[in-house]
């Protein structure tokens, strides 16, 4: 790739990463269900989330292999959050929010695996497979709690 291309791509990334900052939080849907408490717990990671998936996906579709993987290898190792006691702020998140937290890992694992190898379709395959995980788990947690 020429040096004006990149130096285009690159301002391309950094323009997408700083409309999506300014938007990330405002677009992230509150559902009345989750405690104010709760969105408070949730908000800077999910914020820095939407930034990195956003930079992700760029990253993907221009076929960057080591942006792809260092992301992706970003995802695995960031810190998960815990399955709440009873007293914890994101006890009103369902279980299943922090199965597909785990699966994400294992996704986004098989994401980086694909970059590595510079193998383009399994790039799109994994991608495809991780972005599953990221609507499952936002479909958790905009869904409101079934009784037990």
């Amino acid at each position: 790739m020429r040096s004006a291309s990149k130096k285009a791509h690159l301002i391309a990334l950094i323009a997408t990463l700083l409309v999506g900052a300014a938007s990330v939080e405002k677009r992230m849907r509150k559902p009345p269900h989750i405690p104010a408490e709760t969105m408070k717990a949730l908000g800077e990671r999910m914020n820095g989330h939407g930034l990195a998936m956003m930079g992700l996906s760029l990253a993907v579709v221009l076929l960057e292999y080591d942006g792809v993987q260092k992301m992706a290898e970003g995802i695995v190792t960031e810190p998960k959050l815990k399955r709440p006691a009873t007293s914890d702020p994101l006890r009103s998140l369902p279980p299943r929010f922090f199965e597909l937290q785990d699966e994400l890992s294992v996704r986004a694992q098989a994401l980086a695996d694909a970059a590595k190898k510079k193998n383009d379709a399994e790039i799109g395959a994994a991608y495809a497979r991780m972005i599953e995980a990221c609507v499952a788990c936002h479909s958790a947690y905009l869904a409101p709690a079934k009784p037990q």
